[in-house]
């Protein structure tokens, strides 16, 4: 942690980077940040959005619950010219994260870290392709691999430790 601000960028592995900005965390407090992906169905206990199109993610801040946490998703699912949105799982309802951004594959929205302690997010679009992403196998639409057994129990996961020194 340096100036109460911190990243993990899982770009490479689950498509997610996470900053962290605006905690009040001392300089070189060491903090865990933990995102995963769900591909088409949320986590156990957790209500599905109304919408069909969504893709599921997971993160989970350790040692820090002040500030807020940039997050954002590259995912050839969210497309430009869709209308996108993030949005949060906060126990009892789906929220939306404020200052969305969407830039060509990547949708940016802005969560309390507060709320994010195992916290499902969301991204929804308006298409009728209903989406498919199993994990390490990249992108794949309209019918063929929808196995819904296989994506309920395939996650892939990365973390990260942050540590500075003041």
């Amino acid at each position: 942690m340096i100036n109460g601000s911190a990243i993990a960028n899982f770009t490479q592995t689950i498509g997610m980077e996470v900053l962290i900005t605006g905690s009040n965390l001392s300089n070189g407090t060491s903090i865990g940040i933990i995102g995963s992906i769900y591909s088409e169905m949320p986590p156990l206990n957790v209500v599905k959005p109304k919408t069909s199109d969504s893709l599921f993610y997971d993160v989970k801040v350790l040692n820090v619950s002040s500030g807020n946490a940039t997050v954002s998703i590259t995912e050839s699912f969210v497309k430009t010219e869709h209308m996108n949105t993030m949005e949060y799982w906060n126990g009892t309802a789906w929220v939306q994260a404020s200052s969305i951004v969407v830039v060509n594959d990547t949708i940016q929205g802005v969560i309390p870290v507060k709320e994010l302690q195992k916290t499902p997010i969301v991204i929804v679009h308006s298409t009728a392709v209903a989406p498919c992403r199993l994990p390490g196998r990249g992108p794949c639409c309209c019918g063929g691999c929808h196995n819904t057994a296989t994506h309920n129990t395939e996650t892939q996961e990365a973390a990260a430790t942050a540590t500075a020194g003041g």
